[in-house]
């Protein structure tokens, strides 16, 4: 399911059982990307003393969502895969070339470098991929 808010690039995508809170803020999600079942994509948000924000969702090209992830991240760049039942904490930055294992559990406002693989919980960085993942991730 889907809010009025989401915005989906070309070839994407979205299996069933996905939920986008496309209602809360902005979610804009980048050309062949693929949600696999039962995801869950969902703005971060900020407390305040009055209330609460939330903030937009994007996505990047080339991303693949597995099965079971909560993903509350602010910025997902391209090529980023997500294992699955992975749990993303609230304003991650993920840049571009990452893979995340499966299981893994990224804490709150986490900020992880291009190129790398991270794995555990909570997640620590497990090696820095070769430049060329960039080419071997969209094949996968």
């Amino acid at each position: 399911s889907s809010g009025i808010n989401a915005e989906y690039g070309g070839k994407t995508i979205v299996k069933a059982g996905c939920v986008i809170r496309g209602d809360l803020a902005n979610i804009k999600l980048g050309r062949y990307c693929i949600l696999e079942d039962g995801c869950v994509i969902r703005p971060p948000f900020k407390k305040f003393i009055k209330g609460c924000a939330f903030f937009p969702v994007q996505l990047g090209d080339f991303c693949t969502v597995g099965e079971g992830v909560v993903l509350n991240a602010a910025t997902v760049g391209n090529f980023v895969r997500f294992g699955n039942n992975c749990y993303v904490g609230k304003r991650c930055i993920i840049k571009d070339c990452v893979v995340i294992d499966e299981g893994a559990v990224l804490r709150d406002d986490m900020v992880l470098p291009p190129f790398t693989r991270w794995g555990g919980s909570p997640a620590t960085l497990i090696e820095e991929l070769p430049e060329s993942m960039a080419y071997v991730l969209p094949i996968r």
